[in-house]
């Protein structure tokens, strides 16, 4: 049976310090047992020709490499752990990047769109049909008075819900036969149906209307 050193006997058995017996243990190049919570070295054959070295400058040497070896160790761990950082960066950095790119172009197509909207509507607010025109006259008073803005706003309130015919036919698939004869059923709805109103010649419907309601059904 082979004979248990502690820690300290094994460090002198061998002439090492502590640390090198330590290094050891946790690179398994040594046996260990645990009694009663305590740790205890084999001496096994090859360590019992292992003999203590009288040299000083050779032990230091010894110290020294398996030191030397233990921060290599670390080096490489650390490595290997910064690459890793470094990967998580460069993703987190791409995902950064699309998400600002995403919102960008979001906030630029809003603000197209409402500028669309707005020249549309100064363009309407221009002709001479407009201010003539019966549904507007009820939601835009005394447009002569009013400052452009508020000509602006009023009138989307005026648009807000509604939508022009053909890209209302065109949401309910009707041939363009279904779409001349609605139309023409339409124009003589004018003034009858609250679901229908006309500006400067075009026609434009309450958004989601069902057909039998535009009918008067």
């Amino acid at each position: 049976m082979s004979k248990k050193l502690t820690v300290i006997q094994m460090a002198n058995h061998l002439g090492v310090s502590k640390e090198a017996i330590y290094n050891r243990i946790r690179r398994g190049s040594l046996n260990v047992v645990v009694e009663n919570g305590k740790k205890y070295i084999l001496l096994t054959p090859d360590l019992e020709s292992e003999k203590k070295v009288p040299n000083k400058t050779k032990n230091r040497q010894v110290v020294a490499d398996e030191y030397t070896q233990l921060l290599k160790e670390q080096i490489k761990e650390l490595k290997q752990k910064n690459e890793k950082l470094e990967q998580d960066k460069e993703e987190l950095q791409k995902e950064k990047e699309k998400l600002l790119v995403e919102s960008k172009e979001k906030i630029e197509s809003i603000y197209k769109s409402r500028d669309e909207y707005i020249q549309n509507v100064l363009a309407l607010l221009r002709t001479p049909a407009l201010k003539n025109n019966s549904f507007l006259k009820e939601d835009v008073l005394e447009v002569d008075d009013l400052e452009e803005v508020d000509i602006v706003e009023q009138i989307c309130e005026s648009y807000e819900g509604w939508i022009g015919f053909y890209e209302y036919a065109k949401k309910k698939e009707l041939s363009k036969k279904e779409t001349k004869a609605l139309k023409k059923k339409l124009k003589d709805e004018l003034g009858k149906n609250k679901f229908i109103k006309e500006s400067d010649g075009q026609l434009f419907v309450k958004e989601d209307t069902k057909l039998k309601k535009l009918l008067g059904k």
